[in-house]
């Protein structure tokens, strides 16, 4: 486990449907989600950019108002027992990779997101949790990770693929004001670069 505090890196987040970003609006009637093409949109606020933008990564794309990043990267494994041996045998079957973000609660856009869009768009819609579908290399978010230059650092920049939105809660603080935490999660192996990976997920990893 690894605690970033928000000075540290930009965090941005994409959607695994490359052609469409995701962005949200408060109205007089509710919140409006709107899909584009495009990483801003007049009188909308960017939730996630669509992943094959050239300027996906950008400057000015990343979450605004972030207190901290809590990365744990694991493993889910198998125990193999043998008759005469108390130790086991540890198999690994899949990576599990746990992202929780804090930020200064300044608007209702996390929980709408965490109610609606826990798992990113498929087309132009929005996948949420009753759209029971088997997983495809364009569900969930894409997440990039990008710890700011230090030193003789020149900045690396992790990649989490395909994540759902696995929790999402708010607190109060003691002065009145309110922060919220949203956890994504992934079982698709993590890379890690110079850059951000953009390219699509190869079915193989899914």
């Amino acid at each position: 486990m690894v605690y970033f505090v928000g000075r540290d890196l930009d965090v941005i987040v994409s959607t695994e449907e490359a052609d469409n970003g995701l962005f949200w609006q408060s109205g007089a009637t509710g919140p409006n989600w709107a899909f584009d093409d495009a990483v801003s949109k007049a009188s909308y606020s960017l939730v996630a950019v669509p992943r094959a933008h050239a300027d996906a990564q950008a400057s000015g794309n990343e979450l605004k108002y972030l207190i901290g990043a809590d990365l744990s990267v694991g493993a889910m494994d198998e125990d193999i027992t043998y008759v005469g041996f108390r130790d086991v045998t540890k198999v690994e079957i899949k990576k599990e990779t746990t992202l929780t973000l804090t930020r200064k609660k300044v608007d209702a856009v996390w929980d709408d997101w965490f109610n609606n869009a826990r798992f990113g768009l498929t087309g132009a819609a929005l996948i949420g949790a009753s759209d029971n579908e088997e997983p495809t290399v364009s569900r969930g978010f894409r997440i990039w990770l990008k710890l700011k230059p230090s030193g003789t650092n020149q900045g690396d920049t992790f990649t989490l693929r395909n994540c759902c939105l696995q929790s999402h809660t708010v607190t109060t603080n003691v002065d009145g004001t309110f922060d919220e935490t949203i956890e994504f999660m992934t079982y698709i192996d993590p890379k890690i670069g110079n850059t951000g990976s953009a390219a699509a997920t190869d079915p193989t990893d899914l």
